[in-house]
């Protein structure tokens, strides 16, 4: 979902405000799900996972900003924008969900850190700029992959947020068909 707006217009849009995440890296998502699968026995409560840092928006476009040496900014937006501008690409139920977890976050949702990654797993989780450094390392424009960060072009997504008549509501045949979930190396970070 951020990807492509971090690549073509460097900006990260979300209703998170200055609300905190631990982003988790989707490789400890799996070891996790691993070691409770064959492990006996099972545990008997939830296993609720976070990486090992809560961030804000802010920090992760610092970040990206620090790696790529190209400006990515975070713009935040209220809940119903981020609600209106999904729903142009998704069904308008799943981009109320999606803006409603934002506005979650915003309040503090995603900001407590739980040690269940390095409990269960034996390591600790992947930090969100070892993950961006790495992603960063195999993914970077070289000769032949100039794709991947093309020049910054186009309107910024805050034109075409702001502005209806720039992203028309699509109809179902006219979206994008569902692709299977990343893995780390696509370069998607959980969160």
């Amino acid at each position: 979902m951020h990807a492509q707006a971090v690549r073509t217009h460097g900006t990260l849009t979300s209703a998170t405000g200055t609300g905190r995440v631990g982003f988790i890296d989707a490789e400890d998502i799996a070891a996790v799900a691993a070691h409770a699968l064959a492990d006996s026995p099972l545990p008997g409560h939830d296993l609720v996972l976070t990486g090992p840092e809560a961030l804000t928006y802010d920090d992760i476009a610092t970040t990206l900003t620090e790696l790529t040496g190209r400006p990515v900014r975070h713009h935040p937006v209220t809940r119903d924008q981020l609600r209106d501008h999904l729903a142009t690409a998704m069904p308008t139920e799943f981009a109320t969900l999606l803006a409603n977890l934002d506005h979650d976050l915003a309040h503090g949702a995603g900001s407590h850190l739980t040690d269940t990654v390095e409990r269960v797993t034996g390591h600790p989780p992947l930090n969100f700029r070892t993950h961006a450094e790495r992603w960063w390392h195999d993914n970077r424009p070289r000769r032949g992959r100039e794709h991947l960060f093309p020049p910054c072009s186009g309107p910024p997504l805050t034109a075409t947020l702001l502005t209806p008549a720039v992203t028309p509501r699509r109809t179902a045949e006219e979206r994008p068909a569902a692709t299977p979930f990343p893995s780390r190396s696509s370069g998607i970070w959980s969160g």
